[in-house]
C-alpha cells in the first residue's frame, strides 16, 4: 500500500506504538502514511492530548516560530519528539529515591550525635571547672558559652547564604564563646592532667621505692652467714664458760637481725604484686618511638594529646552545622529540559 492509498489514522497510530515511525521527521511521516505535513503535526496533537501516546514537553511560541522557520529553509526537517528520542518534562526532574534519602538522613543522624555528644563533654568539663573555681554564676556563663559554641557556626552558615550582614555579628559572637570555653577547658584539662601525672608517677615511684628496699635487703642478708638459730645460741650462751659468751652474743645478736632480715623480706615479696607496675616514662612515647624508628619526645606528645584534647570539643558546633547542611534538599532544575531550551534558544 506505500505510495499508492494514504494510511488510515488507525494504521498510522499503529506504526507509530510498534516503533516502525520512531525518530522520523514530519516530512517522512506525510511521505511514509501519505499525508500532508499539517495532517501529521495535527493527529500527532489529537493523540498525545487523547493519552494514545506520551505527552512532548511544551515549546514556546518564539521556539515553534524558529523550528518552523528552520524546516522550511533546512533540507532535513526537524525530527518528531517521540519517548525513544526525547525526554519528557517529568524525565527532566530529578526526583531523589528513597535510599538517597535514607542515607542522608542517616549521615545527619550520625554527624549531629557526634557535635551534640563532643559538645556535652566539652560542657560538662567546663561547668565542673567554673563551679569548682567561680561558684553557680561562672558555671552559668560557661554553659552559656558553650551553647553559643555549638549553634552559632549554624547561624553563621545560614546567614552567610542570605548574604546577611548579621554574619558578621554572629562569627564575633562565635569567637567570644570559643575564647571564654578555651579558658575554662585549659583549666580542667591541665588540673586533670596534673592529678594524672603526679598518680602516676607516685605509684611508679612506690614501686621503684619498694624494689630498692628488697634489693638492699637481700645483699645485707646475703651478707650473714650465721646459720644457727636463736634459740640454740641463748641455750649454748647460758651453759657456755664466761670467755666464749662475748663471742656467742655477738652470733646471737646476728642470728636475731638475720631472722629480722628474713621477715622484711617475706613480706615485701608479698606485697609486691599488689604494686602496680606503672613506669616513669610515657609509654605512648615509647610506643609510637618504636613503631616510627625515631625518637618521640615525651614532652611534645603530651602537647599534642593535651591541644586535641582542647580543640575537639569546640568542634561540635562545626559538626552539627555540617549535619544541618545535609538536611537541605538537592537542587533540581524544574524547567524545561535541554532540548526544549535549544528549541526557545533557537
Amino acid at each position: 500500500m506505500h505510495g499508492t492509498l494514504p494510511l488510515s489514522e488507525e494504521q498510522a497510530l499503529a506504526s507509530f506504538r510498534d516503533g516502525n515511525a520512531a525518530g522520523m521527521t514530519l516530512a517522512a511521516l506525510a511521505r511514509e502514511w501519505g499525508w500532508s505535513r499539517g495532517k501529521v503535526r495535527h493527529r500527532l496533537d489529537a493523540w498525545r492530548q487523547n493519552g494514545d501516546l506520551p505527552q512532548a514537553p511544551k515549546q514556546r511560541s518564539i521556539g515553534r516560530k524558529r523550528s518552523a522557520a528552520k524546516v522550511a529553509q533546512a533540507p532535513a526537517p526537524e525530527p518528531v519528539p517521540t519517548p525513544a528520542v526525547l525526554p519528557t518534562a517529568t524525565e527532566a526532574v530529578h526526583v531523589p529515591s528513597s535510599n538517597g534519602r535514607f542515607g542522608r538522613a542517616l549521615g545527619t543522624a550520625i554527624l549531629a550525635s557526634i557535635g551534640i555528644a563532643l559538645a556535652a563533654i566539652g560542657m560538662i568539663e567546663t561547668t565542673s571547672y567554673s563551679l569548682r573555681v567561680g561558684g553557680p554564676l561562672l558555671a552559668a556563663l560557661a554553659i552559656c558559652a558553650d551553647a553559643l559554641v555549638l549553634f552559632l557556626p549554624a547561624a553563621v552558615a545560614a546567614l552567610w547564604r542570605r548574604r546577611s550582614p548579621a554574619t558578621i555579628a554572629a562569627a564575633g559572637l562565635w569567637f567570644v564563646g570559643c575564647a571564654v570555653t578555651v579558658a575554662n577547658l585549659s583549666g580542667y584539662i591541665a588540673n586533670s592532667d596534673d592529678a594524672f601525672r603526679a598518680g602516676r608517677e607516685s605509684r611508679s615511684m612506690q614501686r621503684v621505692l619498694v624494689l630498692e628496699r628488697l634489693e638492699r635487703l637481700r645483699t645485707e642478708r646475703a651478707a650473714i652467714s650465721e646459720i644457727r638459730p636463736v634459740r640454740a645460741l641463748n641455750v649454748a650462751i647460758h651453759s657456755a664458760p664466761r670467755l666464749k659468751r662475748p663471742a656467742l652474743r655477738e652470733a646471737l645478736a646476728t642470728a636475731e637481725r638475720r631472722d629480722v632480715l628474713d621477715a622484711e623480706l617475706s613480706a615485701l615479696a608479698a606485697s609486691l604484686p599488689a604494686i602496680p607496675q606503672i613506669a616513669i616514662t610515657d609509654p605512648s612515647a615509647s610506643l609510637l618511638s618504636d613503631i616510627g624508628g625515631t625518637s618521640i619526645s615525651e614532652h611534645n606528645l603530651r602537647r599534642a594529646r593535651l591541644m586535641f584534647l582542647l580543640v575537639l570539643p569546640l568542634c561540635g558546633g562545626l559538626v552539627l552545622s555540617i549535619a544541618l547542611s545535609l538536611l537541605a534538599a538537592p537542587r533540581t532544575s524544574r524547567g524545561a529540559n535541554p532540548i526544549e531550551r535549544r528549541d526557545s534558544t533557537g
